[in-house]
């Protein structure tokens, strides 16, 4: 190549968090090799929030690049306006309560310059693992490099991939912004165009994202909003044609179809819908993901499990 020189686009899309938009910034100004460009989408904040972004840009006028809302456009409008702005090769994206481990852009950097890969004409992807931290404090680690082998789509068809909008080619974010009609699913949705649209794969073991599970404006969502929008979603994969999709991933589809018919279906339905599920289940028993394993869904069978996880949660959001 040429020219090796990569520049990272960071873009954080935020909303009313004053209290920690300042540590998402910084982990970035805080990167051994500097992203090109941070651009910071606030969606019209009203608690002081536009006032710490503006604090940083005063610092930092040639990397830091606020996009502020004239009104509040909600977080997958915020998102598609802020990738028109990106003018970097590799995309990063954090939401304002998350943060940019350490390290992250080195180990990404690294590891394309060793792949050899044209990146500058290639849609590309680099995948590391990621923390998240649950509200009570614990962690856990989603290990993306144990599944480097496998194919990304497939994984990502199956929950066991999260890339966590780290290290897509800005040409495949901004070639695939996200549909909102598709509700709660439509981030799902597309990732998993992302997933499909790029041509090279770069697995990397170092943890590259941090996510505070819990916060934010998606944390608002109620279960029947996700098995809502989860309809929207099969009904979406069952029609596009994907080339990665084979009889293994239909009969994936299936399953989450048969699942999300079970979780949504009335008292009077519930019956018949738990034996569909249940076959389809089971019939999928070797078809899960490692990092979304078959004997996690076994609470599933538990006889009225969606009456008494679902609608008691739905009954607490008054939904």
């Amino acid at each position: 190549m040429e020219n090796n020189k990569i520049n990272f686009s960071v873009f954080i899309l935020t909303y009313n968090q004053k209290d920690c938009i300042g540590n998402a910034i910084q982990s970035c100004l805080d990167q051994e090799v500097l992203p090109y460009e941070i651009i910071v989408a606030d969606d019209c904040s009203q608690d002081g929030n536009q006032e710490v972004i503006k604090s940083y840009q005063k610092k930092y006028p040639d990397i830091i690049k606020p996009l502020f809302n004239e009104k509040n456009v909600w977080i997958y409008e915020n998102y598609n306006n802020a990738i028109k702005y990106l003018k970097g090769d590799i995309g990063i994206c954090l939401a304002g309560d998350d943060l940019l481990p350490k390290g992250a852009i080195k180990f990404a950097y690294d590891a394309i310059i060793d792949s050899q890969i044209d990146f500058k004409n290639t849609k590309i992807c680099v995948v590391g693992n990621n923390r998240i931290i649950y509200p009570s404090g614990k962690e856990r680690i989603h290990d993306n490099y144990r599944i480097r082998n496998n194919s990304a789509f497939k994984e990502q068809l199956r929950s066991g991939l999260s890339t966590r909008d780290f290290g897509f080619s800005v040409s495949t974010l901004q070639s695939n912004p996200i549909d909102s009609s598709y509700g709660t699913s439509a981030d799902t949705i597309r990732t998993l165009n992302l997933i499909s649209d790029t041509k090279e794969f770069i697995f990397i073991k170092e943890i590259v994202a941090v996510y505070n599970l819990g916060f934010g404006v998606t944390s608002k969502f109620t279960m029947r909003d996700y098995c809502e929008s989860g309809k929207k979603y099969i009904d979406f994969i069952s029609k596009e044609n994907y080339p990665q999709l084979d009889k293994n991933d239909i009969k994936f589809i299936k399953y989450r179809k048969a699942l999300i018919n079970y979780f949504t279906s009335s008292t009077l339905n519930s019956i018949y819908h738990y034996f569909l599920f249940a076959y389809h289940l089971l019939i999928n028993r070797n078809n899960f993901s490692i990092n979304s394993k078959f004997s996690q869904r076994l609470k599933y069978l538990i006889p009225f499990y969606s009456f008494l996880s679902i609608r008691a949660k739905n009954f607490i959001y008054r939904k």
